[in-house]
């Protein structure tokens, strides 16, 4: 308390550590904590959810495993593509698609706790391509 200026600090900074603390815990923590909260549920479909839990587990691995393939990542590869101890293979087309889901996922998350939460909204104008 004695290192914050105002009491906005302590609640900007208190937040900042739940939401640290939350992230690391994963997103099964992240959504349940959001649900029992304030009964907002942060993916409406499940396989966006999916998704998204995917993009984490890749992001993981690229920052903690070299881009390597882990046991349990290669045992939830439905395909059966990925082998332990093996790069995850990333294509252009799908790091695209992947853009896309997460943009409208942010959006679709953005509409609805405005909605819920009464919370003002400004529309950000596109930005200009090239």
């Amino acid at each position: 308390l004695v290192e914050h200026d105002s009491i906005d600090e302590v609640v900007d900074a208190l937040v900042r550590d739940r939401v640290f603390q939350l992230t690391a815990a994963g997103l099964d923590a992240l959504e349940g904590w959001l649900g029992d909260r304030f009964g907002f549920a942060l993916f409406v479909e499940d396989r966006v959810r999916d998704r998204v839990a995917r993009l984490i587990e890749i992001r993981n691995l690229i920052g903690r495993h070299r881009g390597l393939a882990t046991r349990r990542f290669a045992e939830a590869d439905r395909e059966g593509r990925t082998k332990p101890g093996q790069p995850v293979e990333l294509t252009v087309d799908q790091l695209f698609a992947d853009s896309s889901l997460l943009a409208r996922s942010v959006a679709d998350i953005d509409v609805r706790a405005a909605d819920q939460f009464d919370l003002a909204r400004t529309v950000s104008p596109a930005l200009p391509i090239g």
